[in-house]
C-alpha cells in the first residue's frame, strides 16, 4: 500500500521515501537479528536526515504490530524522529499496537518512552471501523478510516474442473492454514469433489503438515507457494471460492478478501477484526466463528453445491470493490488526511 501511494503521485503532495524493510519474508516479521538492529540505526539515520534537511509538513509511519520485536523497534524510530517532525501521521496497517499498553509494563521507564512514541499522533489511519481501536487508545487528535485499495488487474476466469478452492496468504497456523485444511478434509471425506489450492510464504514443515493432514486426499491439494503478478493473478481466474481463515492479532483489513472480490469470487472469512468491515455476511460471501473447521466446512460445501450463490455472492463482491476498494479511492484519501493534517 505504500508503494502505491509513492506510484500514484496526487497533486499537491509530495512524498520523499525512507525505507524501511525491516522482514524480507513475513514469516521473519517480529524476530529479532543484529542485522536488523544495524538496519535500524540506518533506517533513523536516514529519516533524520530526510526530515533535517527537505522539512516536511507531515511525518508519515507505519507501526509494526504488536508484537515486541516492532513495537521495540517503532518505539526506536519514533522517539528519534518525533522531536524534529513538525506533524505525525501513525498509519496501522499492521493493527494492535495499542494492545501493548493496555497490557501494561512491567517498567515505568518502558511505559514513558512507550507513551512519549506514539500518544498523541495528529492523525491515526485506521482500515476500518472493527479494526483495532489504536487512535482512541494511542490518544490521536484524529482517527480517519481509510480502507486499503488495489488496481484493477482482473483477468479473464480460466476454464477448469473440478471446482477449486482458493488461499492466499503465508502458511502459519495463525493464519488458520490448518483450520482450513481440517475442514477441506471434512468435505474431501463425505465425498465432496473440488481442490484447494494455496498461495504464499511456505516453510518445508507446513507443507509437509498440510500433505499430512489431507491424508488420502493429498492429490487434491496444491501448494504453489510465492507468486506475484500475473502467475498469481491466475490462481484467482482459476478458483471458485476463496477462503481466508486468520485469526492473527494484526488483521485489520485483509486484502486478499478483496482481490477476490475483484475477481468477482465468493468469499469466506473468520468473524474477526477487520474481515468484518470487508466481507458482507450472505451478500458478498460468509464470515464463520474462528477455529471452527465444522462450521467452515459447512459454509464451503454450502458455496461449492451451490453455483447461483457463488455468482450471486461473486458479483455482489465485485460492485463492493468498484464501490469501496479501489486504488483511485485509496491513495486519494490518505492524500487527503496527509493535506488536512500538514495544513492544520
Amino acid at each position: 500500500m505504500i508503494q502505491a501511494l509513492l506510484s500514484h503521485p496526487v497533486e499537491g503532495i509530495e512524498y520523499r521515501h525512507v525505507r524501511m524493510a525491516f522482514s524480507r519474508e513475513m514469516v521473519d516479521i517480529g524476530r529479532a537479528s543484529v542485522g536488523k538492529v544495524l538496519h535500524l540505526l540506518s533506517v533513523v539515520a536516514r529519516s533524520l536526515w530526510a526530515i533535517v534537511s527537505w522539512r516536511p509538513d507531515v511525518v508519515y509511519y507505519p507501526p509494526g504490530g504488536p508484537a515486541r520485536v516492532p513495537v521495540v523497534r517503532d518505539v526506536a524510530v519514533l522517539l528519534a524522529v518525533r522531536p524534529f517532525a513538525r506533524r505525525l501521521v501513525l498509519h496501522f496497517h499492521a493493527g494492535g499496537t495499542s494492545e501493548v499498553w493496555r497490557r501494561g509494563f512491567r517498567s515505568r521507564w518502558a511505559a514513558r518512552l512507550f507513551r512519549q512514541a506514539f500518544f498523541g499522533a495528529d492523525a491515526v489511519i485506521v482500515q476500518g471501523p472493527h479494526a483495532h481501536p489504536d487512535g482512541q487508545v494511542l490518544e490521536a487528535k484524529r482517527t480517519v478510516v481509510i480502507a486499503n485499495g488495489i488496481a484493477d488487474e482482473r483477468i479473464p476466469p480460466v476454464s477448469h474442473d473440478p471446482l477449486n478452492v482458493l488461499y492466499v496468504g503465508v502458511h502459519l497456523e495463525v493464519k488458520g492454514v490448518f483450520d482450513l485444511a481440517a475442514a477441506c478434509r471434512r468435505l474431501w471425506d463425505a465425498g465432496v469433489d473440488f481442490t484447494l489450492t494455496t498461495v504464499g510464504d511456505v516453510s518445508p514443515a507446513t507443507r509437509s503438515e498440510l500433505v499430512d493432514r489431507a491424508g488420502p486426499h493429498a492429490g487434491r491439494l496444491r501448494i504453489k507457494g510465492v507468486l506475484i503478478g500475473e502467475p498469481k493473478w491466475r490462481e484467482y481466474a482459476t478458483a471458485d471460492v476463496l477462503v481466508n481463515p486468520s485469526v492473527h492479532p494484526s488483521e485489520t483489513f485483509g486484502l486478499t478478501l478483496v482481490e477476490a472480490m475483484m475477481f468477482g469470487l465468493p468469499v469466506i472469512a473468520t468473524d474477526w477484526l477487520g474481515f468484518r468491515d470487508v466481507v458482507v455476511e450472505t451478500e458478498t460471501g460468509r464470515l464463520v466463528a474462528p477455529h471452527a473447521p465444522p462450521e467452515l466446512a459447512d459454509a464451503l460445501e454450502a458455496l461449492l453445491r451451490d453455483r447461483e450463490l457463488r455468482a450471486a455472492y461473486g458479483s455482489a463482491g465485485r460492485r463492493r470493490y468498484e464501490a469501496l476498494y479501489t486504488l483511485d479511492r485509496f491513495v486519494t484519501d490518505v492524500a487527503l488526511c496527509l493535506r488536512e493534517v500538514g495544513r492544520a
